[in-house]
Formats: structure tokens, C-alpha cells, sequence
């Protein structure tokens, strides 16, 4: 702790100053860097990791070139990953979500070097796959560290990443599986760019058959993504609403969406034909993508609304049919923005989000499974009854079950056994895959 307080000083200074960082002769950095596997290795805490990384991101500004000391580098990083996984608690997220942050950025510090990235993907590929493929693992964890891996292949060499796939031939296809059981829109959005990353567009035409079989309409929406933030839109809607009793997003159309007092647009690309909102099963959040001003050429902004911040949730039917949502948040919807300095004139603590009368019968049954002891639903029309009639089945539960995932999922019409079947063995033997993959290739679409 010491060290790390002289270091912080010396770079203030230097900063101020505007003068040169004295780099330390190689032995010194040797110690310094035993030193610090020592304490990772024996005395692995929250604390004493967060101090190392802490330590690891000054000794960087004084290491001459970190390309020399690549293996030693390589070593610190991968116990550094090895310690934060196996002493996580959820109950510690503040901290553990810093500690996660001072890694990512003692690696992006390293991947200036374009010899260094291309090491590090090779170094670490091994150790992050694991963590991301492990049903076992926090969805939390698992999201980071896809982050953290698709930041490693952008802009890596592509022969690189070719033999990585060759490499961690099952590894990839377990990502391939993951977007089947995560549950989430964001998270399948990085596990395709992943997966693209991976791959060429070769490789994307034929491997498409086996990630996706018997749907060629998905596939081809999969080995075409060429814009992808559009073109990955395009694909996820098909992959997920082909997926029948196991489907775990919804991607609904809105017509308008205000946060807060400030009315918020579909993104303005031609191929991306709706306002789309979207439901997820798996982790409980809604996410909005949008920008602040219509035709706006910034990039689009990804408003993410975890269950957890919801406090209440109203659908209102309007005399037209419109379905009006509204979502009270525990926090000012300026914090959805992040640090985007625009944010600041977001004002308010709720969402608000039009939707026509034909998505009335799914959304309802969508906003039981996500908010079920937060909903309330009014209509200021008298009630009639839908052509298709949809029976929703409850089930008496502990508060300990209320926030059980295969729970919720139960609520859903048609989707009891498959989808528990689903969330209770994640896809984790070749058995299930087969199975599940059969099931999705002859969907009983609702």
C-alpha cells in the first residue's frame, strides 16, 4: 500500500510537471512482480487482489517496454483473473465491479502494444473461454469477461484468431450454445460479434448448418450480418422468436418511448425497421436502444433497466388501444445515461414506452413473468374478449421461489417443461444440445 501511494505521488507529479517517468531497472521489476504473484497466490481476498491491480497499474507506467516482459506480464494478468473469479461475491458487487474495472484496464493499458494484444489473446483466450462457457458461473462474470474477450480479437491479427477457433474448437461452440440459454439481448449481441470475430465469412456459411440447424432463414440472416448492429438485429429477432417454447427474449415494437420528461428515437438506420424493446427472461432486464434526437448521426445509447431498480410497473389501455407502460425507478433516470454528458437534462424517475393494441395479449403475459409483484394493471375501456384467448397458470410460491428464474418461466403459457428443462441443465451435455437444437428447428411459434 505504501509502494502504491509513493508511485501515485511520482506520477501526479510527473503529470503536473509534464516531465518523463524514470522507468525502473529490470531487476527491480522482477521483485516487484514476484511480489505480487505471492500475494495473489496466498493470500487471495477481495482487498489484497483489488491492491495488486492497483499495484500492477502503476509498476506498468514504470516498466520501459511491457513487450520485453511479456511472460511475466501474461502471469500477473491470469492470476489476476484466477483470484477475482474464486474470491467474487455477488453480495460485494460495488467491489467486485471495480476490481473487474482495474483489470480490464491494466489490460487495455498493455494493448497499446500491438505485439502485446496479440500475445495476450493468445495467453489468455485459455483462461477466459472457461469462465464464460461455465453454467456455474455468475451471469455477471460471464457477461464481463465476454466483453473483456471481444475487446482482445477487435482489431487483432486475423490468422490470430482463426487458430484460436481451432484451438478452442468447443470452447466457440459452447458460446454458439450460450446464446440459446443467456437470456439476455445484450449478451447475444456479444457473443455473435464474438463468434464473427472468430470466423470468416466462409466459415460463417458453413458453420451456420451446426450452430443453427434446420433453419435456413436464421442462418442466412447469420452468415450475412455484414452492418452489424442492424444486421445482428435482424438475425437475434429470427433466432429468438423461431426458438418457440425455449424463447427467453422478447423484442417488441414500440411506438414512442419518453425517459424521464425527454422523449428518446429509434436509431435512425434504414435497416433498422422498429423502435424495439427488449424483454429478457434470463437476467430480468429491459433494454432500450435508441438515440436522443431523431436523425441523430451519434452513436446509439443502450439504456439497460434491471428488475431490481423497478419499483412499480402500470400497463394502461388508452380509449384508442394504445398500451401505455410506465416503470418507476429507485434512482434519477439521468444515471441510465452513464457518464454521457449529455444526460444531465434527463430529468424524472420513470420510463414511459407506447405500444400498439395488437402486442396487448403478449406483453402483458411478458410484464407478469418479469415484474409479477410489481405489475398493475388498469384499462380505461371496457374489457372484451380476445380472439385468442391466453390462459396464464400461477403458482403459489415462498418468497425464496419468487426469484427463481425456472419460476417465472413456469408463468409463461405452453413453455413449463421445455424451458425448466432448459434453465435446469443449461445446455451442458451434447444430449441436451441435440435435443434442444431439434426443438428449434420445428418451433410451435406463439
Amino acid at each position: 500500500v505504501d509502494w502504491i501511494k509513493q508511485t501515485d505521488d511520482i506520477l501526479s507529479q510527473c503529470s503536473q510537471s509534464h516531465s518523463q517517468i524514470t522507468t525502473l531497472p529490470d531487476n527491480d521489476v522482477e521483485i516487484l512482480m514476484n511480489r505480487f504473484l505471492d500475494i495473489l497466490q496466498f493470500k487471495s481476498t477481495l482487498e489484497n487482489v483489488s491492491i495488486v491491480a492497483n499495484a500492477v497499474s502503476n509498476l506498468l507506467m514504470f516498466v520501459e517496454n511491457v513487450s520485453r516482459k511479456e511472460e511475466e506480464i501474461l502471469s500477473i494478468i491470469q492470476q489476476l483473473i484466477h483470484s477475482f473469479v474464486k474470491c467474487y461475491k455477488d453480495t460485494h458487487q460495488k467491489e467486485s465491479d471495480t476490481l473487474f474495472q482495474q483489470i480490464n484496464e491494466i489490460i487495455l493499458a498493455c494493448t497499446k502494444d500491438k505485439n502485446m494484444q496479440n500475445q495476450l489473446l493468445n495467453g489468455l483466450a485459455g483462461t477466459i473461454l472457461p469462465i464464460i462457457t461455465s453454467a456455474s458461473m455468475h451471469i455477471w462474470i460471464r457477461r464481463n469477461f465476454l466483453k473483456l474477450l471481444n475487446g482482445l480479437l477487435e482489431g487483432s491479427d486475423r490468422r490470430e484468431r482463426h487458430k484460436l477457433w481451432t484451438e478452442y474448437y468447443e470452447y466457440v461452440n459452447q458460446l454458439a450454445d450460450y446464446i440459446y440459454s443467456c437470456g439476455d439481448y445484450d449478451i447475444q449481441t456479444y457473443l455473435v460479434e464474438t463468434l464473427n470475430r472468430f470466423t470468416s465469412k466462409t466459415d460463417r456459411n458453413e458453420i451456420a448448418t451446426s450452430w443453427f440447424p434446420n433453419n435456413a432463414i436464421v442462418q442466412s440472416n447469420f452468415a450475412n450480418i455484414k452492418d452489424f448492429e442492424c444486421d445482428c438485429r435482424i438475425f437475434l429477432n429470427s433466432f429468438n422468436n423461431a426458438l418457440g417454447e425455449n424463447q427467453l427474449v422478447y423484442s417488441l415494437a414500440a411506438q414512442s418511448c419518453h425517459i424521464g420528461k425527454n422523449q428518446v428515437f429509434k436509431p435512425p438506420d434504414l435497416k433498422y425497421s422498429q423502435f424495439w424493446i427488449d424483454f429478457n427472461l434470463g437476467t430480468g432486464n429491459l433494454i432500450i436502444y435508441c438515440v436522443k434526437t431523431p436523425q441523430s448521426k451519434e452513436m446509439w445509447d443502450t439504456v439497460i433497466l434491471n428488475s431490481g431498480d423497478v419499483t412499480s410497473v402500470k400497463m394502461d389501455t388508452s380509449p384508442s388501444g394504445e398500451t401505455n407502460l410506465n416503470l418507476s425507478l429507485s434512482y434519477h433516470v439521468s444515471e441510465l445515461f452513464g457518464s454521457n454528458p449529455s444526460s444531465v437534462t434527463y430529468t424524472g424517475n420513470s420510463v414511459n414506452i407506447v405500444f400498439g393494441t395488437q402486442l396487448k395479449i403478449d406483453l402483458q403475459r411478458i410484464l407478469k413473468i418479469m415484474y409479477s409483484d410489481k405489475l398493475e394493471l388498469k384499462s380505461r375501456v371496457r374489457c372484451s374478449v380476445a380472439a385468442m384467448p391466453c390462459k396464464v397458470r400461477y403458482k403459489s410460491k415462498t418468497s425464496e421461489e419468487k426469484n427463481d428464474a425456472t419460476d417465472k418461466i413456469s408463468l409463461l403459457p405452453s413453455r413449463t417443461s421445455a424451458v425448466v428443462n432448459k434453465a435446469s441443465k443449461l445446455r451442458d451435455t451434447k444430449t441436451n444440445d441435440e435435443e434442444k437444437k431439434t426443438a428449434y428447428a420445428n418451433p410451435t411459434l406463439q
